[in-house]
């Protein structure tokens, strides 16, 4: 498990890791008061690669936990908790397959 405090609450809106490793799911947790209640940002599974950059709800916190299974481990290089812009669409997430299909829709052709 490990605990970040941004120092000041933040609207946040993306969070990217550089894993060394990591063995099972986590769980992504938020507050504003460490002494507060702990809530559910949300369930990841075990990433297919080392980095992993995905959008959030525009969330306001301080504090920021990832927490893994008690049997599970995990080490981090280097995380980034990005501030939420409005210019992005935070609806949906990007994936290479929709990378390809729009390429695709453009004429383009993907192996």
């Amino acid at each position: 498990e490990i605990t970040i405090d941004l120092g000041a609450e933040y609207k946040i809106g993306e969070i990217s890791i550089f894993w060394e490793s990591i063995s099972n799911p986590y769980k992504i947790y938020y507050t504003s008061d460490k002494t507060g209640e702990w809530k559910d940002l949300m369930s990841r599974p075990v990433p297919a690669d080392l980095y992993e950059e995905f959008l959030i709800p525009a969330t306001t916190a301080r504090y920021i936990k990832l927490s893994s299974s008690d049997t599970g481990f995990f080490s981090i290089y280097e995380i980034e908790i990005i501030e939420h812009r409005e210019d992005m669409n935070y609806e949906e997430e990007t994936t290479m397959e929709k990378v390809k299909e729009k390429l695709e829709d453009e004429g383009y052709t993907c192996k």
